[in-house]
């Protein structure tokens, strides 16, 4: 059974922008950050193309901070109402405005199942996709480098160098959570990763995800306890397919693309955007 989840808020809702206003005065660094939430209706339309062409998924977890859309019919067989609540095992780490920090706890949804797809509510399929896509082997699809970074020969070195780095990395924090997670897996399995995963659906595995967040647990109650996104988070989908790509067991299982497709699709919107 393949499920399917949808991270979601609606950043015009009241209640929200009064806990994000006392909340985000210590995170004045983090440009931009009325537009991450802003809604445009994304949600509407991503599970109206899952119903369209992914009439395959049997379940839609949707999960939010407690908030409901006034158009959503919650009596439909398919849709989960999954508040935050529900899945952080320390309530006091809520409530929390960073994604990193609710994609620390998916894989703790009651009902899922062993591998499930993660989808953002902005993903949108566009034509119909089949089921046996997502399938047998593991397909990690690369995009842009990650830019150049200051490598830590030793994971001591490294974990020491955390509240520096944290101290002194403020200007893009997602991208410095990629370059936190490459120097974290070149300091523990000398292996680089140069490349960002595309921000495309991703099929999860609940057991692999378990035994990843127990050998970095430290660092992933970290990323939990974020309100806002961190340069120290452990980004989810660098951390969960790095993983897999540094395990030499599951390497015959993995297929490696490069979305050279993708890069250019993205190029070409960015570019209609500016203009």
């Amino acid at each position: 059974m393949v499920l399917s989840h949808v991270p979601q808020v609606n950043g015009s809702e009241e209640n929200f922008k009064r806990l994000l206003l006392n909340y985000s005065s210590r995170y004045s660094h983090q440009m931009g950050l009325k537009n991450r939430y802003h809604d445009n209706d994304e949600l509407k339309i991503s599970l109206r193309s899952l119903e369209k062409n992914a009439p395959w998924i049997r379940k839609v977890f949707l999960v939010t901070n407690g908030q409901i859309p006034n158009w959503l019919n919650t009596n439909h067989p398919k849709i989960n109402m999954v508040a935050h609540s529900d899945i952080f095992d320390d309530l006091t780490h809520l409530p929390t405005f960073s994604s990193p920090a609710i994609e620390v706890h998916l894989h703790k949804i009651a009902g899922l199942s062993e591998n499930f797809l993660y989808f953002n509510d902005d993903f949108i399929l566009g034509s119909p996709v089949t089921r046996p896509l997502f399938d047998g082997r593991v397909t990690i699809h690369l995009s842009e480098e990650i830019t150049e970074y200051e490598k830590q020969e030793t994971v001591g070195k490294f974990l020491s160098d955390i509240c520096t780095y944290r101290s002194t990395h403020r200007d893009d924090v997602y991208t410095d959570s990629l370059h936190f997670v490459s120097h974290l897996y070149q300091a523990v399995y000398h292996r680089e990763l140069t490349r960002q995963i595309s921000h495309l659906p991703y099929m999860i595995n609940k057991s692999t995800m378990t035994e990843l967040q127990s050998k970095f647990a430290g660092l992933y109650q970290r990323t939990s306890l974020h309100r806002f996104r961190q340069p120290d988070d452990m980004q989810f989908a660098l951390a969960y397919y790095g993983y897999i790509i540094c395990q030499d067991t599951l390497s015959h299982q993995v297929n490696i693309v490069f979305s050279i497709c993708f890069l250019y699709i993205r190029s070409v919107a960015d570019k209609l955007l500016t203009t």
